[in-house]
This record gives structure tokens, C-alpha cells and sequence, in this order.
């Protein structure tokens, strides 16, 4: 078969480095070599020796992805050639760095050279890193879903557990990170009024978010009505001074992205403690900071009001990953706590975080004993 007409064979991983520098700008083989040293900007993540770098530019060569366009003179004497990237070599890089990576063990290795190289080829590649994230995410379910596997006692289902969770937290942060820029400029996060017309906007995000399996209090079908009067009443317990409700809100057109709550009533041995509640982020906002946006604010709302410690719960993988990222701590799980919106138990995931150091009593108090 001729090389030149073979285009079914997967490139090497070296191959698809060389192709990338080679993509924004034409280069020669000594300089591409250095770039791929260990302590390159693409060597760091995907090194070569300068005879493995020489003969993937070969075999991209015969592949017809690179071909020379010039010569200029060694340092050492001799003529250097300058190879450039043709146009199915540019058009095959661009495929691949559109397509996610299959396998969970090669994450380390080729999705963070895809990324690597993206970046020096100013290619926008959020499309893949979404795609990216839902096949992992499938990955992590179908490792937690083995009944015969017990990851406390099993090394390598507990490192491809915890392997397949870190790299959703890793995507989660490069799509926050990649989203809209700085999120600060585009989200305004304010406490919610008394009024029918944050009623109502919550309703429409709480409505949206269980019809998407949230498990925060309500059976399908939710209708709007009932969405609102639970709105209306909680803004009236806000009004007494029981809770904080904060809203996240585009600053440009003020439709509302998400919401959270700081319960503040709490038992009289207790009144360090706040509780979060009803984080709520609308499904095609999502990704986008505003989950993280919120919980940052709530958790200055509560060194306002005072609390030193929060405590929350949630059933959503997603949001385990988030708390995981702000420093919330992961306390346990409790089976079948309750059931999703459209019946079946769901388990529920308990978090604290202390917003000081801890402390043994109130002040003014003295510890029993």
C-alpha cells in the first residue's frame, strides 16, 4: 500500500506533536526537536529524543500532512530544510484535535497534549472538551455501577474511580475557565426582593431544574403555580430575617441564571452553623461559573451573618466536584435519602466547610468539664 494514500493508520502521539508545531507556522527539524525535549513547551507533555522527532517528520513527509517549502543555513554549516504543514496535514489536525479521547488511562498523555496543541494553534476546541466531558462521565458511572467491585479493597478500581473524578473536575474547570472569559463581568449575583417578579424567576429556575432529574424537594410534573408559591413563601421566611436567598443574574439582559440560600434559624446550641440550600443553576447557563459564583458569595453572606460552619447535601455528581474545588468537605454518604423527581431513591452526599477555625466554644462560654 502505498504511505502516501494510507490515511487509516492512527498518528503517534509524537506525530501529532510534530504536526501541531509545524500547524501555526513552518519550522525546521532542529527547532522542532527542542521544542520536544523534556523541558519543551511541548515536551513537558509528550517528549522525543532528536532521532525519533526526525523520523516522525519522515513518516509525516511520506503521509503527505508536512512537505518542505524552503532551506536556510545551519549553524554548524550545511542547509537546514523548513518544512510547513500542507493542507490535509492541517485539516487532519484539526479532526483530531475535535475528537475526544477514548480511553480513561490516556487522558494524562494525549488529552493534555490535545489541549497543548490547541492552544499553540489557536483552535477552539470547547465543542470537544463537552464532549469530552460527557464520555467521561459515562466512564465514571459505568466503574461506580459494578456491583462486584469494591473500591476499598480493590486498588484498581479504586484508581480508576478516582482517576475517572479527577479528570471530570480537570474538564470542569477548563470549560468553566474557557466559557465566557472573566464570569465577574457577565454575572451579577444579588439578594433576592420580596416581590412577585423574583417569584416568578425562580419558579421558571427551579421548574427547569427538576425537570432535569434535580433531587432538591419536588416530584414531576412541577408545574409553574406551585413553583411560584414555594418562591413567595420563601421569600417572605427571607423577609424575616430566617434565610438569605442570593440570585445570579446575566448583567446584560438580567434574566436569572441560578440561585442559592443561607438558612440562618437554627437551633440555639447551633447558632454558629448555616445551612446552604436550593442551589439551583438553569440548565443552558450551566458551565459557565455560576454555580461557583454563587457559592462564593453565599459562603461571604455567611461570614457576614456571622456562621463559622456549612453544612449542605446534594445528590448531583457535578456538584460534589464543585464543593470538592471550594474546599468543602466531603463528610458521607447516606442511602436511598431520597427520591429524584421522577421516582427511585437517590443517594445524598453530606459537605462542611468551616469559614474559620474551628473552636471549642462560644466566646464568653467555658466548655463543660
Amino acid at each position: 500500500m502505498n504511505p502516501k494514500t494510507d490515511s487509516s493508520r492512527h498518528l503517534l502521539l509524537g506525530e501529532w506533536a510534530c504536526l501541531g508545531i509545524l500547524y501555526p507556522t513552518a519550522s525546521h527539524g532542529f527547532a522542532i526537536a527542542a521544542r520536544l525535549k523534556p523541558e519543551g513547551d511541548v515536551g513537558r507533555v509528550w517528549s522525543l529524543s532528536r532521532a525519533l522527532t526526525y523520523r516522525s517528520l519522515e513518516q509525516l513527509t511520506d503521509r503527505g500532512y508536512i512537505h518542505a517549502v524552503g532551506e536556510e543555513p545551519g549553524i554548524a554549516g550545511g542547509n537546514r530544510t523548513i518544512l510547513a504543514c500542507t493542507r490535509t496535514g492541517r485539516a487532519q489536525l484539526r479532526r483530531w484535535l475535535q475528537t475526544p479521547v477514548t480511553h480513561l488511562r490516556d487522558l494524562r498523555s494525549e488529552l493534555l497534549l490535545k489541549l497543548i496543541i490547541a492552544e499553540i494553534c489557536s483552535v477552539d476546541i470547547r465543542l470537544m472538551l463537552e464532549r469530552q466531558h460527557g464520555h467521561i462521565e459515562q466512564m465514571a458511572k459505568a466503574i461506580d455501577a459494578q456491583p462486584e467491585v469494591d473500591t476499598r479493597t480493590d486498588v484498581v478500581a479504586l484508581w480508576r474511580h478516582e482517576s475517572s473524578n479527577a479528570a471530570l473536575r480537570f474538564v470542569d474547570r477548563l470549560l468553566t475557565a474557557n466559557a465566557h472569559g472573566d464570569v465577574s463581568d457577565q454575572i451579577v449575583i444579588r439578594r433576592a426582593r420580596p416581590d412577585l417578579s423574583d417569584a416568578s424567576a425562580l419558579g421558571e429556575v427551579l421548574v427547569d431544574c427538576v425537570e432535569g432529574g434535580a433531587s432538591v424537594g419536588f416530584m414531576l410534573p412541577l408545574g409553574r403555580e406551585r413553583a411560584n408559591a414555594f418562591w413567595v413563601s420563601v421569600l417572605e421566611s427571607a423577609a424575616r430575617g430566617e434565610r438569605i436567598i442570593l440570585i445570579a443574574e446575566e448583567s446584560n439582559t438580567g434574566n436569572v441564571l441560578g440561585t442559592a440560600q443561607l438558612i440562618l434559624t437554627t437551633p440555639e446550641n447551633q447558632s454558629h452553623r448555616g445551612d446552604i440550600s436550593k442551589m439551583l443553576v438553569r440548565r443552558d447557563a450551566r458551565r459557565r461559573g455560576v454555580a461557583e459564583a454563587l457559592m462564593r458569595a453565599v459562603e461571604q453572606a455567611a461570614v457576614e451573618a456571622g456562621k463559622n460552619l456549612l453544612v449542605l447535601d446534594t445528590a448531583s455528581a457535578e456538584a460534589e466536584r464543585l464543593y470538592t474545588r471550594l474546599g468543602w468537605v466531603r463528610v458521607g454518604v447516606i442511602s436511598d435519602y431520597a427520591l429524584s423527581p421522577g421516582g427511585g431513591f437517590v443517594d445524598a452526599v453530606f459537605f462542611c466547610k468551616y469559614l474559620s477555625p474551628k473552636r471549642t466554644s462560644r466566646p464568653g462560654v467555658a466548655p463543660v468539664g
